[in-house]
């Protein structure tokens, strides 16, 4: 008999311990489960709305589905790359998608680059800002966090003035931001972390529904962004030259808060030697490993594909 009282203090002691240390396990793994998802999610930046801000409700229930990730149309077979010796210039066509209408579509309904977010985002507002009491612009911008240079983080915000409050007043708050991609709204003051660069007035791609976008050589287009950076397709000049035997593609990450990236992969043409890089990259930081393959084969797709058009008008040596 008490060696059945000794065996059940035994078992319950045991029982606890399993417990407390299972417990334990459990609690010590969530951060890092916690940051592998949100390292690896597309990017849902918390949504600040100004409530007294124009249709504010409107606007909250538009971008709140948005998420920053041009991947699922990057990876669209119809997409092609060209490039522009003459004019120093590469074309990624078919980038942009339209619907009988003319209204842009995004990829599951809220995926795309800040392009297509921005005029989106637009065409769903535009009804409820009636022209004689509101201007929209689409301004082209920096941003301190993710976009923060010209040559490969460009960015598309609108602005949106109040044109009565213009006539009656001259207080602060009678323009407007709107940043569909980083889900934001409301006067400047919320976005002190912003600088305009350059007033585009309309997007010429949705002025003309242009289903491609052309880039300067050098400079890049961010595909997509997590929580940690945000990783960008460039074409770049090999050599201090572009033309077709010297050019180069490349996969590119950058940090969060910083200016430099990190080549991920690269297809580098040099006086017409062809070589494929690829640097010792923790890719896992950045974004999905199994989306970072697709996303390698189809840089490769895209130059085996730009090549043979070369090929075929007579272009390469």
């Amino acid at each position: 008999m008490g060696i059945d009282v000794e065996l059940r203090k035994k078992l319950l002691i045991y029982r606890f311990l399993t417990f407390f240390f299972a417990a334990a396990a459990i609690g010590l793994s969530i951060p890092y489960i916690t940051e592998y998802v949100q390292r690896e999610s597309p990017l849902r930046p918390r949504l600040v709305i100004q409530k007294d801000a124009p249709n504010s409700k409107l606007a909250e229930n538009i971008i709140r589905p948005l998420r920053y990730s041009g991947l699922p149309d990057f990876l669209r077979p119809e997409v092609s790359l060209e490039m522009d010796f003459s004019n120093k210039t590469w074309t990624l066509h078919e980038l942009h998608r339209f619907d009988a209408q003319g209204n842009i579509i995004l990829s599951e309904g809220r995926y795309g680059i800040c392009g297509d977010l921005a005029a989106y985002t637009y065409q769903k507002l535009k009804p409820y800002f009636p022209g004689d009491r509101y201007r929209i612009e689409f301004i082209q911008a920096v941003e301190s966090s993710y976009f923060q240079e010209e040559t490969g983080g460009v960015h598309i915000i609108m602005r949106i003035i109040d044109l009565v409050a213009g006539k009656t007043d001259d207080r602060y708050n009678k323009v407007y931001i709107l940043d569909p991609a980083l889900r934001r709204y409301g006067n400047p003051e919320y976005f002190a972390d912003y600088k305009a660069v350059d007033n585009f007035g309309m997007l010429e791609f949705l002025k003309t529904q242009r289903r491609h976008q052309t880039f300067r050589v050098n400079r890049g287009t961010p595909i997509l962004i997590n929580r940690r950076a945000f990783v960008s397709l460039f074409v770049m000049q090999e050599n201090g030259k572009f033309d077709p035997d010297n050019f180069m593609i490349m996969l590119s990450a950058t940090a969060r808060y910083q200016f430099a990236g990190n080549m991920l992969f690269g297809i580098r043409k040099n006086n017409g030697k062809v070589t494929y890089e690829e640097k010792d990259y923790p890719v896992a930081d950045v974004m999905k490993v199994k989306d970072y393959r697709k996303l390698k084969a189809r840089v490769i797709d895209l130059y085996r594909r730009m090549e043979q058009e070369l090929s075929k008008a007579g272009r390469v040596s």
